[in-house]
Order: structure tokens, then C-alpha cells, then sequence
């Protein structure tokens, strides 16, 4: 009696400390909502809130590289036109609350600039620029082998997705945005949102793959460009399950984040099980998503390795299917083009494309003007009119390239 008084008493606590837990990640997330009314607390948020909850670390490299500076640096357009309108670059990197904006050109620095107190050892939630990490890496693992192909369907290795509308997907298709599930994403107030379904299914702590597996499908794979986190999701957690006893940040660490001399630790939020939030879980500085970009600038190369193939680079950051194409038609959600979790422009210029976050998290890439721009911001107003910012924003980085 008094054994089986004991065990009632432990599991009693279990669930008190499990609770408890659930309760205080509950209230960060809900701090966290409420500061994108107040800009200078939630560009705090935005540089705290991956250390404060369930997260892995991606340390930095065990031989950090600082990015050389040009003797000469650069001087911002005035102006740039955006939907008929010439817009002030200083007024809309001031009203869109910016944290951090750096440019490279040739690989050295000459633009660095840094907002609402964050400073160069400072790491910034990323929103979707995290994609495009997930893409990275999912490639890497294609070419090490540990992945067999970008045809394979992702309950190949994540067989809890079995039975759901992701069954027979592709990895490709995922990263594409092209998967056919039924789940409907948009940030514009008023419009229908499966979004927040998921965002409270993860604020409570509960495992990204329980929610996964009540989504059904709504259209033949690999014949509509929609837009879906949970399309990045899917491709993620194939890549956590292959990699088997490796978590994915330590295989970020081994292939991405110390070869290309990271100089702080990232990090990546996690759920209950371990898993990554890979459609828009990862933090780093602005130094190390700058050098990201210039990976990507340099066909994949840095120093004298090649850390993920030209072939790669180029497909993952090229529309390459009729859906994938830029421009609205029936056949897809958005104007702009998609390659792997990448973006383009609904008008390209010289090569451009670009890694894009909700509230302006950019890594844009313009290969002709040997150019790499990193943007961080906190703008509170995104949800106002996100297609028309993120517009906004590809036009500048356009002006910011012409300049040159």
C-alpha cells in the first residue's frame, strides 16, 4: 500500500513540474504576443525569446571568422520605388522598426547598422529565413548520403506521417510548397488562417508531429504553389528522422554553422520530442545570416570546401516547374517565384532571390552585383499588409543593387 502510495505521490509531482512548464511557456508566448503593440519590447522578445523555451543550440564555430570591412563603405539610395510610390529608405527602415541590416559586397562588409538595441553579439528570431536553412540542410544530407533523394516521399523516413495528407508527398514537393495538404496560412488580418491553430498547438508544448498527423489533403501534389509551414515541417522532420541519433543542430553545427566560422551560438526552438521548428524556429546574429547568404553568393563554396553543390545552389534557388514560376495565375497562391523554400522576385534583376521572414527577416542574394544583404526587424505593423512590406522590402534590396 504504502508503495503503491508513493507512486501515486511521483507521478502526482510529474504531472505538477509537467503543468507548471506548460503554464510558464504558455505565458511566455502570450508576452510575447502582446509586445508586437510596443516595437522596443518586442525587438527584446525577438532576441530572447529562443534561449527562454525549449530550444537546441547550434554553438559556434570552433574557429570563428570575422567578415573583412571594405576600406569604402556604402551610401544608401535616398529613395526607392515600391507599388507607384518613391519611398524614403531611412523613414522605412526607421517606421518598419529595423533591429539590424548588414551588406556585403565582394564578401566584405560595407553597410553594418544595428537598431533598438541590438548589437553585434546579439542572435534574432528568423521566422521563415529558417526555410531556407531547412532547405541547406536537407540538400547537404541528399549529398551525404543520408537522404537518397529529393524524390522520395517524406514518410519514407517519418513513418508517423503515414495516413496523413502528407502520405506519397515528395521532399521536393514539401519544398516547393507544392505538398497539396489542407492547410490554409495567411498574416493578413481578417483573412482565413490555419496559422494559429498550429501556433497554440506549439505554444502548449504539444508535439508538432500530433498536429501533422490531423491534416488531410486538399489537391494533387506538385500542381499548386500555396504557402505552408507545415510544408517545411514535413521536409524537416524527414531530415530529423534520417538523421537518426544526430539531432539536426548538431548536424548544422558539423556541415553549415562551423565550417563558415559562425561567431555566435544559434539556436533552434524546439517541442517536446526534440524536434526543430524548422519553418521558423531558428535565431542567429546578423553576422552569421550575412554569412549564410554569402555561402549561397559563392555557388555553395567557402574557402577551399564545397559545402553543398552548384547544382543544389541553383536548383534550390530557382523556379524550375510551370506552378513555381513567378507571377499570379491559377496554379498558385503568390506572386513571386519559389525554388526549394527560396523566393524570387515577381520581377527578377540580375539573379536575385531571396530568404524571407514574416516581420522582415531577409537573407537577399544578387549574384551579378556580388551582393549579400542581412535584414533584421521588429515591425509591428506587419500584419497590416505583410504583402505589400515584403514587396516593399524586395524593392529596396533591388534599389540597394542597382545603386551599385
Amino acid at each position: 500500500m504504502l508503495r503503491l502510495v508513493l507512486i501515486l505521490i511521483v507521478v502526482a509531482l510529474v504531472l505538477w513540474v509537467l503543468q507548471g512548464r506548460r503554464i510558464r511557456r504558455l505565458a511566455r508566448f502570450a508576452r510575447f504576443s502582446r509586445s508586437q503593440k510596443d516595437p522596443d519590447a518586442f525587438a527584446r522578445n525577438l532576441m530572447t525569446i529562443g534561449r527562454e523555451l525549449a530550444h537546441a543550440v547550434v554553438p559556434l564555430s570552433s574557429s570563428p571568422q570575422s567578415l573583412p570591412v571594405a576600406a569604402q563603405q556604402l551610401e544608401l539610395p535616398e529613395t526607392f520605388l515600391s507599388e507607384d510610390q518613391e519611398i524614403n529608405v531611412e523613414e522605412f527602415l526607421n517606421d518598419t522598426n529595423s533591429t539590424g541590416m548588414l551588406i556585403l559586397v565582394g564578401g566584405e562588409v560595407v553597410y553594418e547598422r544595428y537598431w533598438q538595441g541590438m548589437t553585434t553579439s546579439d542572435v534574432h528570431m528568423s521566422f521563415s529565413v529558417a526555410k531556407s536553412i531547412t532547405s541547406t540542410l536537407v540538400g547537404m544530407a541528399v549529398e551525404d548520403g543520408i537522404i537518397e533523394s529529393l524524390d522520395d516521399p517524406v514518410d519514407k523516413y517519418e513513418s508517423r506521417l503515414v495516413g496523413t495528407g502528407f502520405e506519397g508527398v515528395t521532399i521536393a514537393q514539401c519544398m516547393e510548397m507544392s505538398a497539396g495538404t489542407d492547410f490554409q496560412e495567411d498574416y493578413e488580418k481578417g483573412k482565413p488562417s490555419d496559422m494559429p491553430r498550429f501556433q497554440k498547438h506549439f505554444a502548449m508544448g504539444k508535439p508538432m508531429i500530433d498536429f501533422m498527423q490531423t491534416i488531410g489533403r486538399a489537391r494533387e501534389p506538385g500542381t499548386f504553389n500555396g504557402y505552408s509551414s507545415l510544408d517545411c515541417l514535413a521536409a524537416g522532420l524527414a531530415l530529423e528522422a534520417a538523421l537518426g541519433s544526430k539531432s539536426l543542430s548538431q548536424y548544422m553545427y558539423e556541415r553549415l554553422w562551423d565550417p563558415i566560422g559562425a561567431e555566435q551560438d544559434g539556436y533552434w526552438m524546439t517541442d517536446p520530442q526534440g524536434r526543430a521548428m524548422t519553418p521558423g524556429g531558428f535565431h542567429g546574429c546578423l553576422r552569421d545570416y550575412a554569412k549564410f547568404g554569402q555561402l549561397f553568393l559563392q555557388k555553395g563554396r567557402w574557402g577551399d570546401r564545397q559545402l553543398i553543390s552548384e547544382e543544389y545552389v541553383e536548383r534550390a534557388t530557382t523556379p524550375h516547374a510551370p506552378h513555381l514560376m513567378p507571377g499570379l495565375r491559377a496554379d498558385c497562391l503568390k506572386p513571386w517565384g519559389y525554388g526549394y523554400l527560396w523566393w524570387t522576385h515577381e520581377y527578377p534583376y540580375a539573379g536575385d532571390y531571396f530568404a524571407s521572414g514574416i516581420h522582415g527577416e531577409y537573407v537577399y542574394i544578387c549574384p551579378e552585383k556580388d551582393l549579400v544583404i542581412a535584414k533584421l526587424t521588429a515591425n509591428t505593423h506587419f500584419y497590416d499588409r505583410p504583402e505589400s512590406y515584403k514587396l516593399n522590402y524586395a524593392d529596396m534590396f533591388q534599389a540597394i543593387a542597382r545603386s551599385l
